[in-house]
């Protein structure tokens, strides 16, 4: 159930602070996101008190994809977020 809490945080912390690069259902995804960071980033440093290296590693595989969709791609699609997940 860890691995899992941590892996959809991980989805979270990418599609709250990225852009999208193309129309699609992960754009949708990235502003849904982002409307519901005031609630999302409360729970995230939640998960990081209950298990702070699991969500360090998480935060990081997030930090890495964004990095990498930004470089590569100029933004984040769904394609990504599913491979994320």
């Amino acid at each position: 159930m860890a691995a899992e809490v941590f892996s959809k945080s991980a989805v979270v912390v990418l599609a709250s602070f990225s852009r999208s690069f193309k129309p699609g259902l992960g754009e949708l995804f990235i502003r849904e996101s982002r409307r519901q960071r005031p609630y999302v980033l409360p729970a995230l440093f939640l998960a990081g008190v209950f298990n702070p290296i699991a969500a360090l590693t998480s935060w990081v595989a997030a930090v890495t994809l964004y990095l990498a969709a930004y470089r590569h791609l100029g933004g984040a699609n769904g394609d990504m977020l599913g491979a994320a997940m």
